[in-house]
């Protein structure tokens, strides 16, 4: 199974923009679930995360309903969707967050391995430029809330024992220094990573299914996916 996490700056977009991504996989012998998050600014940031764990543990509960293997789950997400994919890695458990969904009581987040492309992993660092987006995320200045600024900040929270993780992000994206950056962390703490760099793209190459640069890294996912996921 995969599970996909829509990207849009937290305020953006349905799970239709990566409609094209999830067909591509799914005709590739994946159950793919390509999820909906309430967006800013009707809700908190937390409860975007809360979406996005509830999602989780909603697709291990009817994976085998759409067949798909409930103990074979990979997490994916571009842009803000890649960020709440590294925070439902670094976070599950966290006593900040309580998915939305529970349905049999259960809240195990584990995942099989994730892929997660162009997001932000440090809100704490990041350019001039995303300052008063993270701002308007959280709803106030690191200054005012530091340890808010640190809760959201995979990037931050990184620990051993982590899944497999794929990072994609292109060479000429803004936020390339973070991706770099996160898998630092991830490889400093002994986890497994790799990292994949789309030549010559930009951010949000995720969106474009008619494009090369779309399709060339839902292959490399796949790739990943097929290792990682399915059984020899």
């Amino acid at each position: 199974c995969l599970m996909i996490i829509h990207g849009g700056g937290w305020t953006l977009h349905t799970s239709a923009i990566m409609e094209g991504m999830a067909r591509y996989i799914t005709n590739r012998g994946y159950a793919v679930f390509n999820i909906n998050y309430r967006v800013l600014p009707d809700v908190k940031l937390e409860q975007i995360v809360d979406d996005a764990m509830g999602a989780l543990i909603w697709i291990k509960e009817h994976a085998r309903k759409y067949g798909g293997d409930p103990s074979r789950i990979a997490v994916t997400g571009d842009s803000a969707g890649g960020h709440l994919t590294a925070m439902m890695l670094t976070r599950a458990g966290n006593a900040a967050f309580r998915p939305s969904y529970r349905g049999n009581g259960r809240t195990d987040l584990s995942v099989t391995c994730a892929i997660s492309s162009y997001g932000v992993f440090d809100f704490i660092s990041l350019p001039s430029w995303g300052a008063s987006i993270v701002r308007g995320a959280l709803g106030e200045s690191y200054e005012q809330n530091p340890d808010r600024y640190k809760l959201f900040s995979p990037g931050l929270n990184v620990r051993p024992g982590l899944p497999p993780q794929l990072i994609i992000v292109g060479d000429r994206d803004p936020l390339k220094g973070q991706n770099l950056d996160y898998v630092k962390a991830l490889q400093a703490a002994g986890n497994p990573v790799e990292l994949w760099i789309n030549e010559g793209e930009g951010h949000a190459f995720l969106n474009y299914f008619w494009k090369p640069a779309g399709t060339r890294a839902y292959d490399r996912i796949l790739e990943f996916l097929d290792r990682n996921l399915k059984k020899s």
